[in-house]
């Protein structure tokens, strides 16, 4: 469980990972005795039970019960709310106003707007010649690059964003050359040139993560999974 901010009631409310979830699906088809097993099992001394304030068809009353057993937020009484009180449909939370992103695949805040630049930012460029095809995945070549100038630069997300969008790494390429001239580099190496400029290891900024490889690969693919990127280059054979 975590609070975040529902787009659908306007307000920060406990919303339930994908086991509460199923837990509440479960406590709707089994009853009451199912939601009164869990309030012992939790050890719950004063539960609130809805009685008559349900809002909704009573097929749904235990649904609900549930929900304010693994809350404890006994304000909400409307079922059909719960359906949306779900942390997986949603994207992660904006890096600048903390609401959640309204879907997986939001590349900006609809509350607060940040992150509008990235619109003009595409995955799945495809580029081929006699040989080979390869796939850029421009979007997440540029995500990926702004949290490692985030993790590893000690700034902020916000100035890793503005950085980036000053520097070349945003405009789109027109060629196979162009791209592979982007991955002959490390996205780390261009996280730390936005950041630290020309030269950046001459001031004994490393370029490369070979003494923390571990530590930055597990990173690394819990960031991927977190905000939905995607490996940035796909090369394939034709």
């Amino acid at each position: 469980m975590e609070n975040k901010w529902c787009w659908r009631c306007q307000i920060t409310i406990p919303m339930l990972n994908q086991e509460e979830f199923k837990q509440c699906i479960e406590a709707r088809e089994k009853g009451k005795s199912f939601v009164k097993a869990e309030i012992q099992k939790r050890n719950i001394q004063a539960f609130e039970w809805l009685g008559d304030k349900l809002y909704g068809g009573e097929k749904q009353r235990y649904f609900i019960e549930m929900y304010r057993v693994i809350t404890g937020f006994y304000t909400e009484n409307n079922p059909n709310a719960i359906w949306h009180h779900l942390i997986s449909l949603y994207g992660a939370d904006c890096l600048q106003c903390s609401k959640p992103l309204r879907t997986k695949e939001a590349r900006y805040c609809a509350s607060c707007g940040f992150g509008k630049e990235n619109l003009t930012l595409y995955d799945g460029l495809k580029f081929e010649d006699d040989v080979e095809g390869i796939i850029f995945n421009h979007y997440s070549f540029c995500e990926i690059i702004k949290h490692i100038a985030s993790k590893y630069s000690n700034v902020s997300y916000q100035i890793a964003h503005k950085k980036l969008h000053q520097s070349f790494l945003v405009q789109k390429p027109t060629s196979k050359d162009e791209i592979a001239l982007l991955g002959h580099e490390l996205e780390y190496h261009w996280a730390m040139l936005i950041v630290h400029g020309d030269m950046y290891w001459t001031k004994g900024i490393a370029s490369d993560f070979n003494e923390f490889r571990e530590e930055y690969l597990t990173w690394e693919s819990n960031i991927k999974s977190v905000y939905n990127l995607k490996d940035a280059f796909d090369y394939y054979d034709l």
